[in-house]
């Protein structure tokens, strides 16, 4: 359980700072450059699901 919600507090501390980031990028950087940035970032923020499973380490008898 511990352990769940320390995974959570640095998915949630990733993602703020993520947003964070692209919110800098969009308010200092014009033109093209950012509708190419914007197109990263939306690539990016569709695989953010597989932060938790990369993170997530398997219990010891988890797959027996």
């Amino acid at each position: 359980m511990g352990r769940d919600i320390e995974n959570s507090e640095v998915f949630k501390w990733f993602v703020l700072g993520f947003l964070a980031f692209v919110v800098a990028i969009v308010w200092f950087i014009p033109g093209q450059l950012m509708v190419a940035l914007g197109l990263v970032m939306m690539i990016l923020g569709s695989a953010l699901w597989l932060l938790p499973i990369l993170i997530h380490k398997p219990v010891q008898d988890e797959w027996s």
